[in-house]
């Protein structure tokens, strides 16, 4: 499919006497050309797959060494990468044009190979630098949420029942009042389990627990409202 897309393109534009396709992906013309995209989501679906289930030190660790990965790619075409970088145009002519002397030894000019018709092997690599510098904001962003994480230490803790806590969490979840209601159960029990020194594992094992209740079903919500409208009611004594 693809190779018949290619060769449909070049007969279109050689039976309208147009030479040349402008695929250059510069950052003011990436809404014609999107094949950073693919360098992007690939490279993040690899990223995520691969990333370790450790603590986050691990993950920071492992997150550092892909951003020094992308970093290196720009240092290896440190020359190219400045160029794109000052957003200049004086060479595209040469970068950017199909049949020109320049010539590309470079693992990305693999795809000026297969069809030098069509494409050339910077294009390639200027997509890779829009996508590499997305990849180092998300994995920038990343490590500045497991540092957070490292760096948050509670010293509450949960004295009362983990039935009790688990209560409260699908009721926060079922009213939509933390994140909007976009927040899992499993992410509001992390949540818990950081802010209280409390441990929910098994918290669905338990929520079953509650659902098999035959008498009151929603014990500690009962006994949170009794407490509030207690201390309510003392106020005006």
């Amino acid at each position: 499919m693809g190779i018949a897309l290619i060769e449909f393109a070049i007969d279109y534009v050689s039976d309208r006497g147009i030479t040349q396709i402008d695929l250059t992906p510069r950052p003011e013309r990436i809404a014609a050309n999107r094949l950073y995209q693919l360098f992007f989501y690939t490279e993040l679906f690899n990223l995520e797959v691969h990333r370790p289930k450790g603590d986050n030190k691990v993950q920071i660790e492992y997150l550092r060494n892909a951003s020094q990965r992308f970093r290196k790619f720009f240092k290896n075409n440190n020359e190219f990468y400045q160029y794109y970088k000052l957003g200049v145009t004086i060479s595209d002519n040469l970068y950017f044009l199909r049949d020109t002397a320049v010539s590309r030894i470079h693992v990305d000019s693999i795809f000026n190979h297969i069809d030098p018709k069509f494409s050339t092997g910077y294009d390639v690599t200027l997509a890779r630098f829009i996508a590499y510098e997305e990849l180092t904001k998300y994995t920038r962003n990343e490590i500045v949420k497991l540092n957070n994480q490292v760096a948050f230490k509670s010293d509450a803790e949960w004295t009362g029942l983990r039935v009790y806590a688990v209560e409260l969490i699908y009721a926060l979840a079922s009213l939509g009042v933390i994140n909007h209601g976009k927040i899992s159960i499993k992410e509001l029990a992390r949540l818990f389990e950081k802010m209280f020194n409390l441990k929910l594992d098994d918290i669905y094992r338990i929520f079953q627990d509650i659902q098999g209740r035959t008498t009151v079903r929603t014990k500690f919500l009962d006994q949170l409202k009794e407490a509030l409208l207690k201390r309510l009611d003392d106020l005006y004594k």
